[in-house]
Order: structure tokens, then sequence, then C-alpha cells
């Protein structure tokens, strides 16, 4: 190429040069232009990790002025297209570490590879994150208690560990009003005191003062927090574990009632800011939501309790005018044993029953909500029991002329059982079947047995069940009674005591129909077993205080004393024993009782538990009292209780005093005439 082309060409090529170069210079000016007016700190690195240029946004985030950021190293390596967090340095006046997003991208700068990084600040919403945290750990774990000083310890526990270094609650001794005026008024009590420092934790307590002297200034404190609108903040002073410490202080208040305030402290110097406040806030309603749901739990175990004792009470109160009527009719039979009892005795036997079964009912099922019913199991044959079942349920459809269809199986059937529970599953069946029959139809109870367990059905053809009465048949107490139970009679309880006997059986109870006016159909699963190996001891021989070497002797007249308020029923009950050829005396105090008892020194004592001037039990402990005292050795007394009080505790009660026995009212007459034709019992 001859020399002017090439000076051409290298012409040229300086041209195109200097055009890049202005071209770079001018896109340099334009990115700078830019990035200067964006929020978020822009800033180029070289590949040895200088600072080569920072916007205005990024020298405030990094603390330093402008001008002297510029060739200075960032200070950690940054890769291309790295997300990732870093911290800032604190702003001036406040302590708090920053947080802010690092992202990354590769790029050339000033003709060299560099890296392009943007910084945004992130320190509100990694608070709000935290925040948002740690109010979901607090909900989670304060609902796991519904007792209220394990929501004060754990509430504490978090606040130390998220939000300050001790905490405080004070709450009025009565919690009846939430006005603030009157709470203020009231007695205050310090229910906790938490420190993070232990040696600060022990000078707090040891300077604590009396749970009700609380000073003006400590009312006063209580006052403003209970009448601001917005966290209180104040120096602690002597209501702190430190008077210089910062508190926050707010009201524990929920649905319409102030539990009482909760203090947060911090060390002196550092601030609740705007945001703590808000989030002290929003964990101290946390707080106080589980105390009003801790204190809904306890009220409604106080009314259950309530519940519960009156019936109990309920159960006493009826059992004694049924235990005397009951007597009443033992005793027509007894004075004229040939004839046969009129319509109006037959009628009121049954109604008795109808009447006792609805009591045991409705206590059955409060102890089986309660989980007061335990059963003793043990290998039973099952025809037994369901013909005990039929027998005492033969009143139910013989009185309504009614029939029952029933085969026994051949093969004994063995199961798992409490025989007296079980019965009163299928006894229970057998009267619901007839009274939800017509009279003159038929019951039928049904026997199928498997290899592994025995179904038995109970069908009727009476009134049957709708869809909707199916699916609440088992709903027991509370579920709204239907028209036609009302007219047949009952509370609706009894199939679900079933139900739940069954299950505890570890068994199925089941219900069908076809609809109304269709009949209804119920079947009871249950696991078989079996045979037993060793001969099974019944259930009534193996509780009695017979021996199986022991005969009883020729009977004789024994001495019995009763003592028993209810006049009605401890007339007829003593005319009844003495009629069996027995001697008694009674009484209807317990200090009469006693007395009495000293000075006949009976063989039986009859003795009611719910006496007027004190317990049955606390006669019979002073009874057992008097034979050790006055050295009675082996001529102790039977003492036999009888009570209304149709609860579990009941029996481990009597047990306990030094009873021998325990009858529910209205008792087995038939038992305690074979108590006294077998009395004394000795060894052959």
């Amino acid at each position: 190429m001859a020399l002017p082309e090439r000076q051409s060409a290298e012409q040229s090529k300086l041209q195109t040069v200097e055009q890049f170069r202005l071209a770079l210079e001018a896109s340099a000016s334009v990115f700078r232009s830019l990035v200067e007016r964006i929020a978020d700190g822009v800033l180029v690195l070289c590949s040895e990790g200088m600072i080569r240029f920072a916007n205005p946004a990024a020298a405030e985030l990094l603390g330093f002025p402008i001008d002297q950021l510029e060739n200075l190293p960032f200070g950690r390596p940054v890769a291309p297209g790295e997300t990732s967090e870093i911290d800032l340095l604190p702003q001036r006046g406040s302590g708090q570490i920053r947080t802010a997003e690092l992202r990354s991208v590769g790029i050339i700068w000033e003709a060299a590879p560099a890296i392009l990084v943007s910084l945004r600040e992130i320190t509100v919403r990694k608070q709000l994150e935290e925040s948002l945290r740690f109010l979901a750990e607090a909900s989670r774990v304060l609902s796991q208690s519904l007792d209220e000083q394990t929501i004060l310890t754990t509430a504490a526990q978090l606040a130390i560990e998220f939000l300050g270094i001790a905490v405080r609650v004070d709450m009025p001794i009565t919690r009846t009003e939430s006005i603030a005026d009157r709470l203020v008024d009231s007695k205050w009590r310090n229910v906790l005191r938490l420190d993070s420092r232990p040696d600060r934790q022990a000078a707090w307590q040891s300077r604590a003062a009396s749970d009700f002297d609380y000073s003006s200034q400590t009312l006063s404190w209580i006052a403003d927090a209970l009448g601001s609108p917005q966290p209180l903040l104040r120096r602690a002073g002597d209501w702190g574990p430190d008077p210089e410490c910062l508190a926050c202080c707010l009201p524990l208040r929920e649905a319409g009632r102030i539990f009482g305030v909760m203090t947060i402290f911090r060390v002196s110097g550092a601030r609740f800011p705007e945001a703590d406040g808000s989030l002290i806030e929003n964990f101290v309603q946390r707080v106080a939501a589980s105390l009003h749901n801790a204190e809904l739990y306890r009220q409604s175990q106080e009314l259950n309790q309530r519940r519960l004792e009156f019936l109990a009470m309920l159960g006493h109160e009826l059992r004694n005018p049924l235990s005397a009527a009951r007597h009443a009719l033992e005793l027509h039979r007894s004075e004229f044993p040939a004839a046969s009892p009129p319509m109006s005795v037959q009628i009121a036997e049954r109604q008795m029953q109808q009447m006792a079964r609805l009591v045991d009912d409705l206590l059955e099922a409060s102890r089986l909500t309660r989980g007061q019913i335990r059963l003793e199991c043990q290998p039973t044959m099952l025809q037994p029991i369901l013909e005990h079942a039929i027998q005492t349920s033969q009143s139910d459809w013989q009185s309504r002329q009614q029939s029952l269809d029933y085969s026994p199986p051949m093969e004994p059937i063995w199961v798992d059982a409490d025989a007296g529970r079980l019965e009163q599953v299928f006894g229970n069946l057998l009267h619901n079947a007839a009274k939800f029959s017509d009279s003159g139809q038929s019951i039928r109870l049904v026997v199928h047995p498997r290899s592994d367990v025995v179904t038995v059905e109970v069908i009727d053809f009476g009134i049957g069940m709708s869809e909707v009465q199916l699916q609440q048949l088992f709903a027991g107490i509370g579920v709204e009674i239907s028209a036609t139970a009302r007219e047949r009679g009952g509370l609706g309880i009894g199939l679900t005591l079933a139900k739940q006997l069954t299950e505890l059986h570890r068994g199925e109870l089941h219900a069908w129909s076809a609809g109304l006016g269709q009949g209804s159909r119920f079947s009871v699963r249950l696991p078989r077993i079996a045979a037993p190996t060793q001969p099974v001891v019944p259930e009534v021989v193996a509780n009695a205080t017979v021996k199986p070497a022991m005969l009883p002797k020729v009977p004789r007249p024994v001495r019995v004393v009763l003592v028993e308020d209810h006049a009605d029923g401890r007339k007829m009950l003593q005319s009844l024993v003495q009629i069996w050829g027995h001697t008694v005396e009674s009484a209807g105090l317990a200090r009469d009782g006693l007395t009495l008892i000293q000075r006949v020194r009976p063989d039986i004592a009859l003795i009611d538990i719910g006496l007027p001037d004190f317990s049955g039990y606390e006669l019979a402990k002073r009874i057992r009292q008097w034979e050790a005292e006055a050295g009675l050795g082996e001529a102790r007394i039977e003492l036999i209780a009888m009570t209304g009080y149709g609860v579990a505790t009941e029996q481990a009660l009597s047990q306990a005093a030094g009873f021998d026995r325990h009858w529910v009212k209205p008792i087995d007459l038939g038992q305690l005439e074979a108590v006294l034709a077998n009395w004394p019992i000795e060894v052959g």
C-alpha cells in the first residue's frame, strides 16, 4: 500500500478510536446522571475490588463522604451475579445495625472488566419479617397452655428473648371491674418479675414490696398505663430492676376485661422505636388473649363442675324418694306374699323402674363425659349377659303386649368385657326398641358369631327414624329431643350411653332405619376371644368377702342399725328388715347414729352418706376409731354405705372411710336380704 494510503487509513483508525472514546464518555456521563438520582446505592468495583464509582445513595448507606469513597476497597469480595445481604454501619446516634441487599452484575467500565453493585436498605423489611415470625411463634407457644401462671412465665421468657432484658406483670386481686379508675382503687399484686441477668434478678426480688403494699407512685404508674392509648414509656425508677432502665408498660386488655399490666424493660441508653412499640403492643395483645382464653376455660371448668355437683345432688334427692317408694312396694309384697299385686301396684313398680333408669342414665352419661368410668374387664361368656339383659328389660316389652324373638347361639361365645356394663348396653337397646314399638309388635335379638368378632342386633318394627334423626341419634345431652321421643318418654341419652360403653369395650355400635314407620336396627360389634383355659370366677363371687371355703351358719336374727335422714325411706326399710326376721334400730342424724351404734353394737350398720349434721364418711371413721379404742378386734361391725351420689369417686371415699360395701340408692333389696340371710359367715 502506498504511503498516502497508509496515512489515510491510520488517520481513519484514530478518528474511530476518538469517536468510541467520546461515545464512552457520553454514555458514562449519562450513566452517572441516571444513577445519581436513584434511591438505591450504586457502586462500580474494579477487578481488584476497589471502588471506582459511587452514587450519593451508596455514600449515605456506607456512611462515607462521596469524594472519599473512590479508590477505597469495598471490604469484601463480590462476584458477578451475586445476591446477598450485608450489614451496614449504624446511623449516627443509633446503635442499631442496618441491613442492605446486594446485587451485582459484570460490566465494562472505562474499557476494563468491572462489577456493577446495587445496594438497597432492607432494615425495615427485615425487622418486619422478624416481628411477624416472633408474633407467630408467640401465638403458637402461648396457645399451648390454659394455665394463667404458665402463660405469664412463657410470655416473660419470650419478651426477654426478643424485646428486652426484664419483665414484670401486675394484676388486680379482683377483676370484676373493667374501668381503669376503679381498677386503680382496688388492691394489686405483683405476679411475676423476671430479669435475664441473674444478679439483678436476685436484687430485684429481694427489694420487692408486699403484694398488697402499692405506693401512690406505683398506682399512678398503673393508672397512666391503663389510661394511655399508646404504650407508656418512661424511666423505670422503683418499678424496674434498674432505676435507669427504660420501661414500656401496656395494659393486658381483652374483650372488655383488664387482666393487669405488663412492663418490658430495656437497658439504660436503649430506646423503644415506634416500630418496637407497635411490636410490643401486638405481643401484649396476644398475651391478653391467651389469659382471656385461660379464664374462659377456667370458668367453663367451674361451670361444668357445678353442673356435675348439681347432677349428683339431683340424683341423691331423686333416689331418696325412689328408695322409700320401692321399699313401700316391697313391704306390700311381703305383707301379702300369696296375692297377685293389683294393677296400681304394677304400674307404680314399672314407673319407678323407668324413673330409676332415667336417673342412672343421666348420671352415667355425665360420668362418661368426664372419663370417670373404668371398666373391669375379664373373659366373660356373652350368653348370660344377654339373658340377664332380657330379664331386666322384660317388663318393658311385656307391659306393652310385645314379644321378644331370641334364639341363643349353641356355641359358647367369649368376650373380654365388664359384664355389668355390657348388660347395660343391651338393656338400653332392648328398652329403646320396646319404647319406640307399638303395642303387639315384636322385637328380635339376633346373634351373629364369627371367628374373630360377634355381632348382636336388636331389631324392631316400630316408628323408625328419618335421616336427620339418625345423624343426631348418639349426640346425647344437649341435642334437641324430638316430639316423638317426648311422647314416648326419656331423655335421649340411653343410646349415647350404650354407644360410649360399647366403644370402651373396643367395639362399635351402629344404627340403621329405612325411614319413618320402617323400624330400626341396632348392631353391636365386639371383638371375640378364645375360651379361657382356667375357670373364670364370676364377678359377684370375686368381689364378695366370702371365701370359697367358708359356709354360712344356720341363719339367726341379725342386729341392724339404720342411719338415714329421709324419714319415709328409713321407716320403709326398717319395716322390711323386721319382716325378714331381724332386729332394727334407726336414727336420722349421724351423731345419734354413733351413739346408737356404740350402745347396740350391731352386726351390720346401714349408713346414708348424705346426712345433715356430718357425712356418713365421717361417721364411719368415728365408728372405726371407737372400735379400735374399745379393742373390739374381730367383732368389727359390717358397715354398708348407701348413697344417692352416683359418682365414681364415692366408692373410693367409702373404702377409705372404713366401709365394707358401697350401694347406690335405690339399693338392691334382694342383695340386702341375701347379706342378712347369710350372716354371720364362718369357716365350716
